[in-house]
């Protein structure tokens, strides 16, 4: 498994304009690897597995909380910073 960060521009068709491309062994080296470029109009983290690939969304990243409640345990998926720090919810 592996994780790519592209990012670049629009040409006037539409069609994207790579500036950036590079591959990661880690998701947090492509975290702070696509931070360095999110600044370019378009930038993503794609995760390849297999046959399968798979957009992140690091300003959309969740943690896994587990909450012990009366039926048992439950996970709640809380929204995050990209170290993992819940932010907090109004």
């Amino acid at each position: 498994m592996n994780f790519n960060v592209n990012a670049g521009k629009y040409e006037s068709d539409g069609s994207r304009n790579y500036k950036y491309c590079d591959e990661f062994d880690t998701l947090e080296d492509a975290i702070a690897a696509h931070a360095k470029v999110s600044d370019y109009p378009w930038s993503e983290i794609t995760m390849v597995d297999g046959d399968f690939v798979y957009t992140i969304d690091p300003v959309r990243t969740h943690r896994r909380t587990e909450v012990q409640t009366e039926d048992g345990p439950r996970n709640f998926f809380m929204p995050c910073d990209t170290d993992g720090n819940l932010i907090p919810q109004k």
